[in-house]
């Protein structure tokens, strides 16, 4: 079995970045909503926005919440998403691969006028911040879906294991509700990757513990099927595209948003 599970890893994470390809990058970039009135963000005026933006510009829905919500939706020619993240405060602009940042950056001001321009009808804005300025007024509720929920209860649970463990939980389990981030994805080749990841590991200031671990022995019987809904949440993770995306940095103001590229 273990044999078999090797090279599952190898064939769906390895294998890929030996394959001859042009480079390209790609970029994802989480912005908090803001009601500027001083209040929670009302989740129906979120939703709504994100669908006039699908409509204006021909995205494609892909998914739904439990209550038939907008979650993402999918530009088919270029590959873009607009989806929310964790929250229907934290929306998100991920970008299809392109070879260069100037063309990301000519969607992504031409998305953002659209969107602010809704969002102002309602007295809201999507800004650029690592921390959602309403954190302490809004809702903080996880989407309404399977993997939000999962999420979201998990990380609640730490009451249960602050004496298991020599760490310091902090009191705010409910961050990936008012967090955002920034990724970038480039295409790495195979006999580049150790030292890529070697290298951007080390160029990292910190390393933020955020899940609980444990420093006890837990033996488990890894499946290939767990391949399939694996995420790693490293800061640099190797994905099954054979690309490295790069996870660690906070969203930006939004004239600045692809410096983190």
């Amino acid at each position: 079995m273990k044999d078999v599970i090797r090279r599952a890893v190898y064939e769906k994470y390895i294998a890929p970045t030996k394959a001859e390809r042009p480079d390209y990058i790609g970029v994802e970039i989480e912005m908090p909503v803001v009601n500027l009135n001083g209040e929670a963000v009302d989740e129906q005026i979120a939703i709504q926005t994100a669908e006039a933006f699908s409509a204006h510009f021909g995205f494609e829905p892909e998914h739904r919440d439990a209550e038939g919500n907008f979650i993402s939706a999918k530009h088919r020619e270029t590959g873009d998403i607009l989806s929310f993240d964790c929250s229907y405060s934290n929306l998100e602009l991920s970008f299809g691969k392109a070879t260069g940042l100037f063309e990301i950056k000519e969607r992504f001001e031409k998305y953002i006028r659209f969107l602010n321009t809704e969002f102002a009808k309602h007295n809201y804005i999507l800004t650029g911040m690592g921390v959602n300025p309403a954190a302490n007024v809004n809702h903080n509720q996880p989407i309404k879906n399977e993997r939000y929920r999962m999420l979201y209860h998990y990380l609640h649970s730490y009451p249960q294991h602050t004496g298991e463990v020599a760490i310091r939980f902090h009191e705010r389990p409910d961050f990936g509700t008012f967090t955002s981030a920034s990724q970038v994805q480039l295409d790495v080749r195979y006999d580049e990757l150790i030292d890529t990841v070697n290298v951007f590991g080390m160029l990292e200031p910190y390393k933020a513990l955020l899940f609980a671990n444990s420093y006890q022995t837990i033996e488990f019987a890894p499946q290939q099927s767990d391949l399939d809904h694996l995420r790693t949440f490293k800061f640099e993770d190797l994905t099954f595209r054979g690309t490295i995306e790069y996870r660690s940095a906070c969203c930006q103001p939004l004239s600045e948003a692809l410096t983190v590229a």
